[in-house]
């Protein structure tokens, strides 16, 4: 029995229930959207 393919489908970060956003923007400090201020990592980048 394989059991990879069956945790993959299973896994919450391969069925959509995780996800990454990227924002590339100029100028935005005014309008910055609320989702990005809990994980600020611009000084990351």
């Amino acid at each position: 029995v394989q059991i990879g393919p069956v945790q993959k489908l299973l896994s919450e970060a391969e069925m959509g229930e995780l996800f990454k956003v990227m924002m590339l923007a100029k100028n935005v400090d005014e309008l910055y959207p609320i989702g990005f201020n809990q994980a600020d990592r611009r000084s990351q980048l």
